[in-house]
């Protein structure tokens, strides 16, 4: 819509009335529904930017068109709540691809600083956090098999995402963590409190099965493996969910969150996890007294 509109107000410039005809048309429909443009625009940058074809050369041509297109909507600050949320996943789970920053620049000449302060502490924030991580894993002086990233984000500038304070961590991420905590909060910034959110982790685990994997999964997902893992270790062929809730301490619509992905087929692989339930029909759902085991013939067709 936006390009036929380009295309038609482009070819009227001998003519100042009908191209100002087609304008007041053109932010009539933008503006119809006030919330469906914003966040229709926040979503298509998302998705663009997450596409493996999006290259460096697309983001001039990205942030243009992204910037022309809100200069013309009214819900300025919708679209700046939801590009914020969408924007921070995106930037802790990869590397901040140049987009971000360029977009953030056109936007803050259209609005000013102020509409865009929040969005810059963010960028600040994870490169200050590579930093840190830095300094950190140079000193650490524990485990070598672990190697992490830490992300210190200023609660004023980062959207509310949903945390899970009660997570249990496996003992060698726990001792990283505690290391990184105990360095930030005593030797860097005295005073300062670290409240850790898990539900936006992320974990690479080294799988040896029927073949070595590179596992890529969510924080909650990594400690229930972990667990299972000491547990067959230890000679239990199986462990109850029970015993899972137990171990992590997570709250049970968490924990059932991490096993569905791991215990389902998937893409022409069989499921990570082994599942025995009471109610084999309920397949989005466990109980207590339901088992599960790691499936040592598992093998993704890719490797």
């Amino acid at each position: 819509l936006q390009s036929d509109y380009i295309g038609v107000a482009s070819a009227c410039t001998e003519h100042p009335e009908f191209q100002r005809a087609v304008f007041v048309a053109f932010h009539k429909i933008v503006n119809k529904e006030p919330s469906v443009l914003p966040e229709l625009l926040a979503k298509y940058i998302d998705a663009k930017i997450r596409s493996k074809d999006f290259t460096e050369q697309d983001c001039d041509v990205l942030s243009g068109q992204a910037t022309a297109l809100f200069r013309v909507f009214q819900s300025k600050d919708l679209f700046e709540a939801i590009h914020r949320r969408l924007m921070g996943r995106r930037i802790l789970l990869t590397t901040p691809h140049p987009f971000e920053a360029t977009f953030v620049a056109q936007l803050k000449g259209v609005m000013g600083r102020g509409y865009v302060k929040k969005l810059e502490s963010m960028l600040s924030d994870v490169d200050v956090s590579a930093d840190l991580t830095n300094t950190w894993a140079t000193n650490y002086k524990g485990d070598q098999k672990i190697s992490c990233s830490f992300y210190v984000l200023g609660p004023n500038a980062w959207p509310s995402y949903l945390n899970t304070p009660t997570l249990l961590l496996p003992e060698i991420v726990k001792t990283a963590a505690s290391s990184f905590s105990t360095m930030y909060c005593t030797k860097l910034h005295s005073g300062r409190l670290l409240n850790w959110n898990y539900a936006l982790g992320e974990a690479v685990l080294i799988g040896k099965l029927k073949a070595k994997h590179e596992l890529i999964i969510t924080t909650y997902q990594m400690s229930v493996l972990m667990v299972l893992d000491q547990l067959t270790a230890e000679g239990q062929s199986s462990s109850s969910v029970a015993t899972l809730q137990s171990q992590t301490t997570l709250k049970m619509n968490d924990l059932t969150r991490a096993l569905v992905p791991l215990s389902v087929a998937a893409q022409g692989r069989p499921p990570l996890l082994n599942v025995t339930k009471k109610n084999p029909a309920e397949l989005t759902s466990f109980h207590a007294d339901d088992t599960v085991s790691i499936n040592g013939q598992f093998r993704c067709p890719k490797y």
